[in-house]
């Protein structure tokens, strides 16, 4: 597997224990972006693999570099719901020959 979500999971592991460290509560949901590399063309079918693995999918957009898009979901950023839509994302970017290029979560909204 080209986009092994083995090798992402221990760093995203340290974000979420820091995370975590901040106050912020993993158990709620928040706007998670996971990113892939390939055409933005790819975003529909890959929104549509989120929502039938039953992620809440609020948007998918297009980055400044025409290579990447983000898949927003609305999940938990809890160990193991970060772990799981890790291995997720890199499953669903192998379908469509996508990169996994990683997640990031909107902090806008917290008060740290």
């Amino acid at each position: 597997m080209r986009n092994d979500p083995y090798r992402r999971i221990p760093k995203s592991l340290e974000l979420v224990a820091d995370i975590a460290d901040r106050g912020v509560d993993l158990g709620e949901d928040h706007a998670v972006e996971h990113f892939f590399v390939g055409a933005f063309d790819n975003a529909e079918a890959v929104s549509a693999l989120f929502n039938k693995g039953g992620y809440a999918v609020a948007e998918a957009r297009q980055s400044k570099d025409d290579d990447i898009f983000g898949v927003v979901v609305n999940q938990k950023i809890d160990a193991e719901t970060i772990k799981q839509s890790i291995i997720d994302a890199c499953k669903y970017s192998e379908t469509h020959d996508l990169g996994y290029d990683g997640w990031d979560v909107d902090v806008s909204r917290w008060k740290i």
